[in-house]
């Protein structure tokens, strides 16, 4: 799915509340496939699952921070915290 048609999908649920209530409210997939096929998205099952939450290393490494802490160490500079 490109991803305009991601951003359409989206959308689509936002304003249209009977295709919300719809596919929400189907526990078969196969069904809840044919429901967004038939609102004109060809999605795949996969990607109607919301996000795990879960990062993957790569992915993690290319976000994650880091904070020097330790004797003589002022984290409020590298965090920007005031504590």
């Amino acid at each position: 799915m490109s991803q305009e048609a991601a951003r359409a999908f989206v959308e689509r649920m936002k304003t249209d509340p009977t295709l919300r209530e719809q596919v929400f409210a189907e526990t078969d997939v196969d069904a809840r496939m044919r429901l967004v096929r038939a609102a004109g998205f060809d999605l795949t099952a996969d990607e109607l699952e919301p996000p795990s939450g879960a990062l993957a290393d790569a992915e993690l490494d290319a976000v994650a921070g880091g904070m020097l802490m330790g004797p003589g160490r002022d984290y409020r500079f590298i965090s920007g915290c005031d504590k």
